[in-house]
């Protein structure tokens, strides 16, 4: 009997091979009741890739292992699985944000275009993540405007003495304005490995979008520097995004700053 968890099979023959072998893979065990010879050569029949021939077998010795489960059950399992993935790729979107010079590859979209885009869609929280910040007036701005909304702000910034001297000011300069109506954040000394940086730039908001970015929060980064992005609407991403700096918050490796 395998020792392998069930649904870390079926959840990796979903990812590793592409839909319609799935499907074709489910089609042939779903004619079975158990597996014997004949539903081995089956099934392996219909799955003409090598590599895909592999990752069939881990579903075949997984199905071999619970001779209570009839080829139908596990038909439906992975043709469940196949659904939801495919109903969260369809609320999910992923573009390219470039600043600086053009090709005809990647159009160039405004890194500070999309930071105030996003700011202006949350109505419930927003998590911003830089290394430095200076001269970002418009986007303080609009972080407060978000704040007035009833939006819940949180800024993660480096320090001058949490950098080791590498940055010359405080990222949360850049907001003083704010920092009696937002929650700062840092990452100080004492939880973090010598020499490290907190060097992450990126904005998530409401858990449903996330954009995760080269650019610093610094004029030149949002306007002219060469700077490269991925924005992210919809699927889970996002959302583990968020989780991932909640979390980081919460047991206290980000404290906050007053």
């Amino acid at each position: 009997m395998t020792a392998e968890d069930p649904a870390a099979v079926l959840i990796d023959c979903i990812r590793d091979m592409p839909d319609g072998h799935v499907r074709a893979l489910a089609a042939a065990i779903g004619e079975y009741s158990q597996v014997s010879d004949a539903a081995r050569r089956r099934v392996l029949d219909v799955v003409a890739h090598p590599g895909y021939r592999q990752v069939a077998n881990r579903v075949l010795d997984l199905w071999a292992s619970v001779p209570s489960c009839s080829g139908s059950s596990i038909a439906l399992a992975l043709a469940t699985g196949i659904g939801i993935r495919q109903l969260e790729e369809q609320g999910e979107s992923v573009d390219i944000v470039a600043t600086g010079p053009a090709s005809a590859h990647v159009s160039v979209r405004q890194t500070r275009a999309v930071l105030l885009e996003l700011i202006g869609r949350a109505t419930r929280e927003l998590i911003i993540v830089s290394y430095a910040a200076y001269r970002v007036s418009e986007l303080v701005d609009a972080i407060g405007d978000a704040q007035n909304r009833g939006v819940t702000v949180r800024l993660v910034l480096e320090t001058t003495a949490d950098s080791g001297g590498t940055l010359s000011r405080d990222a949360i300069e850049a907001f003083d304005r704010l920092r009696e109506r937002v929650e700062t954040y840092i990452w100080p000394l004492d939880q973090r490995p010598a020499g490290s940086r907190l060097h992450a730039k990126t904005v998530v908001a409401d858990d449903e979008w996330a954009f995760v970015t080269s650019a610093n929060l610094t004029g030149h980064a949002l306007d002219q520097n060469l700077e490269i992005g991925v924005l992210l609407r919809g699927g889970t991403v996002p959302g583990r995004l968020g989780n991932h700096f909640r979390a980081l918050i919460a047991r206290g490796t980000l404290k906050r700053s007053h």
